[in-house]
């Protein structure tokens, strides 16, 4: 749940999404994704591979691999993301996934996956369509892509960008974008609404509703490639 950035920043350069990325964009990463948050993403990726014997999942901008983590043992975990500090908390917090540095396009594992997930991830790209385009090409017939966005359109499409903090978003989009963005080499499945805000005293507000998501300031998007 990390964005990448499209090179992978040299050894004598300060990371751009390292520590102090979260330290400052964020005010509480671990508050900000609560037990519930990943309980919905865990759900819509059990969703997308229904029936699958141990499916094979590919989070790209994994960060600390909370996520990874959620989905526990019964997956074959992959994640990569663009930060070296970000793979060596997700190694230490998920030992039995395999995580690599690479941006958001590169994959450097063998194979095609039953899921890509991309939590808050191609809003940070300067071409998220190739970036997808690539991810595609690594999907299994029927697989799917999980795709989390903040939307910048609608009635509070104003506020949103008022409260955003993150100078690393490239892609202020509203939601028809991502939609046909995705819809252009998958089949959008489902999409849903998500209202979420991080208040004082840690308190995460974390609400997907499909009835609200044409207002929403964020969408989760799940798309599925022909068989």
């Amino acid at each position: 749940m990390r964005p990448p950035a499209t090179v992978h920043p040299s050894s004598d350069a300060v990371e751009p999404f390292g520590a102090e990325y979260f330290g400052s964009v964020y005010r509480d990463y671990a508050a900000q994704n609560p037990p519930a948050k990943l309980a919905f993403y865990r759900r819509l990726a059990e969703h997308a591979v229904a029936g699958a014997v141990r499916p094979r999942v590919l989070e790209v901008g994994c960060g600390p691999g909370l996520f990874l983590g959620a989905l526990g043992p019964a997956w074959e975990r992959f994640g990569t993301d663009v930060s070296d500090w970000a793979v060596g908390e997700a190694r230490r917090n998920v030992p039995h996934a395999v995580v690599e540095p690479s941006a958001a396009g590169a994959v450097p594992f063998d194979g095609l996956f039953d899921l890509v997930a991309a939590f808050d991830v191609l809003e940070h790209l300067p071409d998220p369509g190739a970036a997808v385009d690539a991810l595609v090409r690594r999907l299994r017939p029927r697989g799917a892509m999980l795709a989390v966005v903040p939307v910048y359109d609608g009635p509070l499409g104003p506020l949103v960008r008022l409260l955003d903090r993150d100078s690393t978003h490239l892609q202020k989009r509203g939601r028809r974008f991502w939609l046909e963005l995705l819809g252009q080499e998958l089949n959008v499945e489902t999409w849903t609404g998500v209202f979420r805000y991080l208040m004082p005293w840690r308190t995460y507000i974390h609400l997907p509703a499909v009835a609200l998501r044409a207002v929403a300031p964020a969408v989760a998007i799940l798309a599925r490639k022909d068989a």
